[in-house]
């Protein structure tokens, strides 16, 4: 079961933008956003390379995305391939 979301997910994200509310900042760098039919994605920002939460400044860096993004409406566009699960 989790292989076949795994699959559908990555040819979703392949061919698809979409868009979604940041409802939660897992550190600097990571975001999780929910779309309107209640799917939930964990996102790896691309280009941005922030301490994670546990290492110096790691809480500046969350809170600096946090007052970036958090709440608002996004469009996700999936760029490079998914390396997370």
């Amino acid at each position: 079961m989790k292989l076949t979301f795994a699959l559908i997910l990555s040819i979703l994200l392949s061919t698809l933008s979409f868009r979604a509310f940041v409802v939660r900042i897992t550190d600097g760098d990571t975001i999780v956003a929910l779309t309107n039919d209640k799917n939930q994605f964990t996102i790896r920002l691309e280009g941005i390379d922030r301490p994670d939460y546990k290492q110096d400044f790691g809480y500046k860096a969350k809170q600096f995305t946090s007052d970036f993004c958090f709440g608002k409406e996004v469009r996700i566009e999936k760029s490079g391939e998914v390396q997370y699960g």
